[in-house]
Order: structure tokens, then C-alpha cells, then sequence
């Protein structure tokens, strides 16, 4: 919730309306009230929110939580690789990030690199 104060309150009222008392919500609030953001912040070429995007799916993917993992991996990165790939959102990202990025993107960026 920290990571993106400006819609702080939204997270929250949709992750109360749609039950979940998670720190990651669900995949609709992802879809709901976090994709506007990413995509806002594509548009405006805002790096400094899509390295807070970036930094956030990193700790979701190593937070050895799977429920967060897949948030991070479907509702984040696979959307961005898929709806919207771009340098700009892949540099965002930290190494495991970029990787899945890069899988669903079909590229070969990254993979062979050490860990």
C-alpha cells in the first residue's frame, strides 16, 4: 500500500468491496484501480512510478508467497509484457521481473544470465 500513496484510497475501498484483506488485493484490484495508474504512468513517460511498479512486482515475486507471486507475475507483469511492451516499462523492472517480462515477450534478453 506504501508504494503507491496516491491511490491508497482506491487500493483499499476496492480491496474492502471485493473482500480481500491482503497487502497485494486481488487480481481485480489490480485490474481495476492499479492498471489506470501503470497506464497513466506509461503515457506521461513517468519512470519514476514505473520504478515503484518495477520495485513492487520484484518484492511480490520474492515474497515466497505464491498468492503474490501471481499477482505480480499474471496481474502485472504479463499485462505489461503483453498489453503494452516497451523499453521503458522493461527497464523499470528488477531481474526476476525483466525475465518473466522477457518469456512473455518472447525474447531472449535475459535468459542465460545468472541469478
Amino acid at each position: 500500500m506504501g508504494t503507491f500513496p496516491e491511490i491508497r484510497k482506491d487500493l483499499l475501498a476496492c480491496m474492502e468491496e471485493d473482500g480481500e484483506e491482503m497487502d497485494t488485493g486481488c487480481f481485480l484490484t489490480h485490474e481495476d484501480v492499479h492498471h489506470p495508474f501503470v497506464v497513466a504512468a506509461i503515457d506521461d513517460d513517468d519512470t519514476e512510478v514505473l520504478k515503484r511498479v518495477g520495485d513492487y512486482a520484484e518484492a511480490l515475486l520474492a515474497s515466497h508467497d505464491e498468492y503474490a507471486e501471481n499477482v505480480a507475475a499474471v496481474g502485472l507483469v504479463e499485462w505489461l509484457a503483453l498489453d503494452d511492451p516497451s523499453e521503458m516499462v522493461r527497464d523499470a523492472l528488477g531481474q526476476m521481473g525483466k525475465a518473466l517480462y522477457d518469456e512473455y515477450i518472447g525474447c531472449e534478453c535475459s535468459r542465460g544470465r545468472s541469478r
